[in-house]
Formats: structure tokens, sequence, C-alpha cells
């Protein structure tokens, strides 16, 4: 999340135990991927729309915290909220596993499906029910997936957010960074970020969101709104944000091969006058457009803790 409320699966997965202090993993036949999003589009997604529902039943039973863990490439990105940015399985691992009602049921229903050109990169993003409390009550929920084709033709997430209107409590152990620096990567999906953040630290954010935003965007908010297209943001973000002073940076990215379809991961901080600076984290799936600009299609986040 860049700032407070702001409008803003597949799988092939571990045979073997973790033993970080998860109990067991998700490990389901692997979705094959690869099928050319050019040539074949609709099977190129009927993949990862298949992995994603292996990954999704394996939630009703298993939770978040014990499902993915298993669905995560070694080297996967997740935010959760009041965490920082959680970069490798083995300190995934190490927060969920502390995790409140890590095994309770959640369900994903996807409101997108894209997968780039050459079939071997996607994204996958919705509405999540997770059942809280007694009498199986349901808190909704949103989420992003980011999926990268494996060396075994299986669909792999390397990016996950997780975008809750009452983040969890959860426990970050000591040897765990709070921030992750300004260590921007300098593909043309950062460029797109940082110039995204300099419009916004220059004229505000409603006007950059408007700018960067493709047609049929989405952003996710922290208080649970989803908000569609540029006017629709821009209105929502217009509201009582005078005075706002906006940053973030990238610090990771995620891009396709064929350059169509990428993922920037980063912190933010937003401070509105006379309040303390609100520290976020967040992950913006961009895509090229028609005239080779990059736009993002859907953008969310939430909080990290106050750096030391």
């Amino acid at each position: 999340m860049r700032f407070p409320g702001r409008v803003s699966k597949t799988c092939v997965l571990c045979a073997a135990l973790l033993t970080s202090g998860v109990a067991r993993t998700y490990a389901a036949d692997a979705q094959t991927c690869g099928t050319s999003g050019e040539r074949e589009p609709a099977a190129a997604r009927a993949s990862l729309a298949a992995a994603e529902q292996d990954a999704a039943s394996a939630m009703t039973g298993m939770g978040l915290g014990e499902t993915l863990p298993g669905i995560l490439a070694d080297d996967g990105v997740v935010l959760i909220g009041n965490a920082p940015i959680l970069r490798g399985r083995e300190n995934v691992v190490r927060v969920l596993s502390a995790l409140p009602g890590r095994k309770a049921s959640q369900t994903w229903q996807p409101l997108r499906i894209l997968v780039s050109r050459d079939g071997l990169f996607g994204t996958t993003f919705g509405i999540s029910a997770i059942e809280t409390g007694s009498g199986r009550a349901v808190t909704l929920a949103r989420y992003i997936t980011v999926w990268r084709c494996n060396a075994q033709n299986s669909w792999q997430a390397v990016a996950h957010a997780d975008i809750r209107p009452t983040p969890p409590n959860v426990r970050v152990p000591a040897d765990i960074p709070l921030t992750l620096g300004d260590s921007s990567p300098r593909d043309a999906f950062a460029r797109a970020d940082l110039d995204f953040a300099r419009l916004a630290a220059d004229s505000g954010a409603p006007a950059a969101f408007a700018r960067f935003s493709a047609p049929d965007a989405i952003t996710f908010a922290g208080t649970g709104e989803i908000n569609i297209g540029p006017s629709g943001i821009r209105a929502r973000m217009s509201e009582g944000r005078a005075g706002t002073i906006w940053k973030w940076h990238p610090v990771f990215t995620y891009v396709a091969a064929t350059g169509d379809l990428g993922a920037t991961v980063g912190e933010s901080e937003i401070r509105v006058q006379g309040s303390a600076p609100f520290y976020g984290k967040y992950l913006t799936v961009w895509q090229r457009q028609p005239d080779g600009s990059l736009r993002f299609v859907v953008d969310g986040g939430n909080a990290r803790p106050v750096p030391r």
C-alpha cells in the first residue's frame, strides 16, 4: 500500500516438508505451463487458472499459512500486513508459522488472469474470503499473485500480496530487516514505477495514478475498496488528500522475457500533514499497452513496521 486506505498458482510444490515451523506444505500435481500466450491465449490462461484453483482448493483445508510456502519460489516475495517485505521461502515460513489463523479456511476468486505472450509469466488477482472466529464468519479481502513458469514447466508464485481490511497480528523475528532500502532495479518496469513516484511527488497522487493506470486498472485499498479505471481511481484518491507527501521506490521487479508483463514490489512512505508518517509496501502489476507504454493493471499493498 502506498498510503493508508489507498485506492490504493500452479504449482510445483515442494514434496519435502519444510522444517522451519510449518507442519506441512501444499503439494499437488503440477499444472503444465509454457503454452504460448500469443498463439493460444485461452490455453495459457486456462493453465494458470487451473494452477491457482489447485492452490485455492488446498487453502480451504490448510489455510494460507500452510499453503503459500508450498507454491512460493525459493526467492519469492510475500506482502503480509504489518510485516516488512518478506523475501525467500525461509523467511516467509518463519513469519507465517506464527501467524494467527494461519490454518483458517480461505478461498480465492480471481477477477482477472493475465499471461505474457510467451506463456511463461502471469498474474492473478481478485477477492479472497477468509473464515474468521466461530460460526464460520467470513472476512472479505483481496490478493495479487505473480507467477512464473519454472524449469519443470509448472507454475510457481514469485510474489504475493495479502490485502485485508484488518491486518493480522504478526511477529517478525529480529533478524529479518524491517526495510530493504532504495535498491531499485533498473529495468523498464522499475523505471516506469520510479516515473510514477516522481509524478506523485510533483503533481500529487491522484494525477499520477490517473496518468499511469491502464484503462481497466484496479486498485485495492486497505479499507476494502476496489476502484476501477483512471477516472474512478483519481476521483477516490482526490478525497481528503490535500498536502500529502508521497514517496515510494521499487526494490524488486519480476518481468516476462517478452517484456509485455511485469511487476514491481516496493516500499512507500506517506506523510499527511499533522500525522505521523505511514510506512507501507506494495505490489504493482504492469502491462505494455498497444502504444508501447507501460501502465499498471492492478496495485495494492499493506502496512509495514516503522523502520528502526
